[in-house]
């Protein structure tokens, strides 16, 4: 795990901390400025100004191929950081599982103490790997504040329909494949129906680590935004991370081009449709699909 750490290029990171520097120097002396802009003529008052906001819109320019740099770096971070994360709660489980059959009586005495031994060895490693991990992504922040926020707030679309949330809609609610974007004209009660329509069964997201669930509707937004309908507040995740929608096959899962990827059952996945028991990586979180 060390070495993949060390094969992180951070040299971007240091560029955009010179600039950032730079940055809060000016923005000093313009704030300076500001408060002694009276004991000077408005003409050399305004000189100034505009040369500091000349030099930071040339720092900003500077700045930005740098920041397209870290992003590409933060989402190799965010690989190794999950990868860290499994890790270390894979040596907690080895050694809480030891003890347990020791617990039980299947290891005698000598040989528990000895592979125990082993795995508090191994959970020091896999715990100064991710303390080293951890100072990383504090450096990035540092550097880049807003760089978990990276992907851009959804536009609205004019004359679009609202969208459907997970809790507008019960299991076993007849739901139309499309939305009407205007009142429908009256119906003739002796025409056949002929909108095809879908059964929502029941069906949610478990949260493994809090085994908190997510009901899940016709269409479901997950990702870190408040605007999503499953929101996961968590670093790793993206903005608008991912989508789950109903379809006549079953419930797919797509991923929303999101930093870190989308993952089912360990594969990363674009599509994929769900069975009951999928497990959903998202960020470095983990959820099973549920659909009796």
């Amino acid at each position: 795990m060390a070495e993949r750490l060390g094969d992180i290029d951070t040299s971007a990171l240091d560029k955009l901390l010179a600039v950032k520097q730079e940055e809060d120097r000016i923005r000093g002396f313009l704030a300076k400025a500001e408060e002694l802009k009276e004991k000077t003529s408005p003409s050399v008052f305004e000189r100034v100004r505009e040369d500091y906001a000349r030099r930071l819109a040339s720092l900003e320019e500077r700045a930005a191929p740098v920041r397209v740099e870290v992003r590409r770096r933060y989402r190799e971070f965010l690989e190794l950081h999950w990868a860290a994360t499994q890790a270390l709660a894979g040596a907690r489980a080895q050694k809480e599982e030891l003890e347990f059959r020791h617990a039980i009586g299947e290891l005698g005495d000598a040989e528990s103490t000895a592979r125990c031994r082993e795995a508090e060895e191994s959970l020091e490693q896999r715990t100064a790997d991710m303390e080293k991990i951890e100072r990383l992504r504090t450096l990035f922040l540092q550097v880049f504040p807003s760089i978990d926020d990276t992907e851009p707030e959804p536009e609205a679309t004019p004359n679009q329909s609202e969208p459907m949330t997970s809790t507008s809609l019960d299991a076993g609610t007849r739901i139309s494949k499309r939305a009407p974007t205007a009142p429908p004209p009256e119906e003739d009660p002796s025409a056949p129906d002929l909108e095809p329509t879908l059964l929502l069964p029941p069906a949610r997201l478990v949260l493994e680590e809090t085994g908190k669930e997510y009901p899940l509707g016709a269409s479901n937004f997950i990702g870190r935004g408040s605007e999503n309908h499953i929101r996961l507040a968590q670093p790793s995740v993206s903005r608008k991370h991912a989508s789950i929608s109903l379809s006549a096959a079953g419930f797919s899962i797509h991923d929303e081009d999101s930093a870190s990827g989308t993952f089912v059952n360990g594969k990363r996945v674009t599509t994929h449709l769900l069975a009951d028991g999928d497990r959903v990586r998202i960020g470095v979180l983990n959820l099973v699909f549920r659909s009796p």
